[in-house]
């Protein structure tokens, strides 16, 4: 388990935002969901001009997945942006 929180906040899982020890892979598939969300969306799925508010959005996890994904796509996002990791 990982205690040090590091990367990007708008890429960082919400366990690293609430400060608690994480499993480095389970938020590295976090961040890979960001990733992907942004290459199919042309956005990142959490975004605030206020850190806390930003902070907010991703440790309780509300984001809109658009209608427009295909069904598989929508279901990996969800499955890799998933609050809890295990």
């Amino acid at each position: 388990m990982i205690h040090t929180a590091c990367g990007s906040p708008s890429y960082a899982s919400p366990e690293i935002l609430e400060g608690k020890s994480y499993d480095g892979l389970k938020a590295d598939i976090w961040s890979m969901g960001i990733v992907l969300f942004a290459m199919v969306c042309g956005h990142l799925p959490f975004d605030d001009k206020e850190e806390q508010r930003l902070f907010s959005k991703i440790v309780y996890s509300h984001f809109q997945i658009p209608s427009y994904l295909s069904t598989p796509l929508t279901d990996i996002l969800k499955k890799m942006l998933i609050k809890n990791p295990d």
